[in-house]
């Protein structure tokens, strides 16, 4: 649920003015939007420590430019020293993340099992005609956590068993193939 804060509205209206039960919501309610620049009487950091203190569960500034209400750069300090004021608090989301992957078979016949795996994975690759194959864990925004080359052989055994527990994408390269297949590991 959103609350938003309009200078028009006033103080009767303003989430700023009242806590997050005021408006008696069972749910989490975030300030749906007010000036990047900060608020009549409050600059872009006392609205977020005013949020954050008054039972929010998010605030989001807004601007049609730098111009008008200052935009990012001044909406960032209020957003930086709330993260700062309150770190165990405040969950910061990894923009960088890959939200789905999907399998690239490169051979036809490769599985890996046991899939979740707690730490020995077996790769099998049947159809393989390379002398050399090499296997990467990658993380799941695509950086590469171990990398082997191994000679060819009908079942491959990887040691995961340091590796924490998450989700994880195997890629398999040989000469003139690559492909990846997701993998979990416990």
């Amino acid at each position: 649920m959103q609350v938003h804060y309009y200078d028009h509205i006033g103080v009767e209206g303003s989430p700023f003015h009242y806590p997050a039960s005021h408006w008696g919501v069972d749910k989490p309610i975030v300030i749906g939007e007010f000036p990047a620049g900060g608020i009549q009487g409050f600059t872009a950091e006392e609205c977020y420590q005013y949020a954050y203190r008054l039972g929010y569960a998010g605030a989001l500034a807004w601007s049609y430019s730098d111009i008008q209400f200052g935009g990012l750069p001044v909406a960032r300090s209020g957003m930086l020293n709330l993260l700062t004021d309150y770190p165990d608090d405040i969950i910061v989301p990894d923009t960088s993340a890959t939200v789905a992957v999907r399998d690239i078979p490169a051979y036809e016949n490769a599985r890996i099992f046991p899939n979740p795996v707690t730490s020995i994975l077996n790769v099998e690759i049947s159809d393989i005609d390379e002398p050399t194959v090499i296997l990467e864990i990658l993380n799941m925004q695509g950086q590469s956590l171990k990398k082997e080359s191994f000679e060819t052989a009908e079942i491959i055994e990887l040691n995961l068993s340091l590796l924490p527990g998450g989700n994880y994408m195997l890629r398999l390269t040989g000469n003139n193939k690559s492909g990846i297949m997701r993998l979990v590991k416990l």
